[in-house]
């Protein structure tokens, strides 16, 4: 399952909720998993224009920006 959001609202007291929420799930073996998740990133956002994302699983936060190389190709490998 692959959850994406361009932030959070602190709009409640204790309880925040995402903004901009895309989610997809599937059952496919991972590199097509991969392959939907970078066609729905290209269809909601420039993917020219990605520096940065957030990598947040298993407990763990992983912050990773973009090299330049990888921007120019259109793709992006977290």
């Amino acid at each position: 399952m692959f959850t994406m959001y361009e932030g959070w609202d602190a709009g409640k007291k204790n309880r925040s909720t995402l903004v901009g929420k895309t989610m997809l799930a599937g059952m496919e073996k991972s590199r097509e998993f991969h392959e939907k998740r970078e066609a729905l990133i290209r269809k909601k956002y420039n993917a020219d224009e990605i520096e940065q994302r957030i990598l947040n699983g298993d407990e763990t936060v992983q912050t990773k920006k973009i090299p330049e190389q990888k921007k120019q190709e259109n793709y992006i490998n977290i």
